[in-house]
């Protein structure tokens, strides 16, 4: 594309050139006249495809940008990966070790139940943190899409929506309508 766009600008610097030869003769002014509107009608076409190469110059110019910030994204999302990989990995080895150091131990079943409900326990909490999240997002979306009905119904009253409320872990979770959430302990 350079090269082509090299060889237009060496043509029309020899046209323009040769119009100012043209120019500084002495020839007759109506052939001159006539001489000149043909370079210009054979330069129209040069003209319009330097115009071209500009435009492809340009969209090439921003596909190159485009591809370059997917590029920086694609690492960073990679390392992201790679990061949240090798974290899961210590994880499973520290699982594995853990496994294997039981497996060598024997455990009575007190013990393997006091495991579990400290296990369970620590699932439930999770649990409720992430419902109560969750609770408080719902909470959020529902208030601002009160706010934009409320605003765009200019003064037409708008239905209440329900909301879900959590009071913590092993308590239950109500909702108001049909398509309730309950949350109850685990039980043995």
């Amino acid at each position: 594309m350079n090269s082509n766009l090299k060889t237009l600008n060496d043509n029309l610097k020899k046209t323009e050139s040769t119009l100012e030869k043209l120019n500084a003769s002495k020839a007759d002014k109506e052939n001159q006249a006539a001489e000149i509107a043909k370079v210009y009608t054979a330069l129209q076409p040069l003209q319009d495809e330097v115009k071209s190469f500009a435009s492809i110059h340009k969209n090439f110019q921003t596909a190159t940008s485009d591809i370059k910030n997917l590029e920086r994204k694609l690492t960073s999302d990679l390392s992201n990966i790679e990061a949240s990989t090798e974290n899961s990995r210590k994880e499973f080895d520290q699982l594995q070790t853990s496994v294997n150091t039981l497996l060598t131990q024997k455990i009575d079943k007190d013990t393997f139940d006091l495991e579990l409900l400290k296990i369970r326990k620590q699932y439930q909490r999770l649990i409720s943190q992430a419902m109560a999240t969750l609770n408080q997002r719902l909470d959020s979306i529902q208030e601002d899409l009160g706010n934009k009905q409320s605003q765009s119904s200019s003064g037409q009253k708008t239905p209440t929506t329900s909301s879900v409320t959590s009071t913590g872990a092993g308590n239950k979770a109500t909702a108001s309508e049909s398509g309730t959430i309950v949350e109850q302990d685990i039980s043995e």
